[in-house]
C-alpha cells in the first residue's frame, strides 16, 4: 500500500448514480492530492491548474464528536462553467448530494466490518 501524500495522485472509479454493481460502466478520474493531514485526519484532492474554466476539489474530514466518528465531505466547484457542470451532474445523477451521502454510508459500512 502507498501512503497518501500531497502531490501524489488518486485514480478513482465512480458510479453516478451510486451503485455497487460492477456491470455498470464507471467513470475514471485522476485527482491530485492537495492536502493529506494524517494528524487531523483531513484529505483533500482536486483538479490541477488554475480552474479558470472549471476546477473541483473535495475535502474529506474525520473528527470525533460525542464519542463517535463524524465524517464530512466538502465539495467545491469553481470556474466559468461550474454552475453548468453542477446542473448537468444533478440531472444525470438525479441527486448529487445523495450520491455523496451514499458514498459516506458505504465507507462507514466497510470500516465497521
Amino acid at each position: 500500500s502507498v501512503s497518501l501524500a500531497e502531490g501524489h495522485y488518486l485514480f478513482l472509479k465512480t458510479h453516478i448514480p451510486p451503485s455497487m454493481d460492477d456491470s455498470i460502466k464507471t467513470t475514471d478520474m485522476t485527482e491530485l492530492i492537495k492536502c493529506a493531514d494524517h494528524q487531523r485526519f483531513i484529505l483533500g484532492w482536486g483538479s490541477e491548474g488554475g480552474g479558470t474554466l472549471f476546477g473541483a476539489q473535495q475535502w474529506h474530514i474525520l473528527t470525533e464528536e460525542n464519542g463517535q466518528t463524524k465524517y464530512e465531505v466538502v465539495a467545491v466547484m469553481k470556474g466559468l462553467v461550474a454552475h453548468a457542470v453542477k446542473r448537468l451532474l444533478r440531472s444525470l445523477s438525479r441527486d448529487l448530494e445523495g450520491s455523496i451521502q451514499e458514498m459516506a454510508t458505504s465507507l462507514k459500512r466497510v470500516c465497521e466490518q
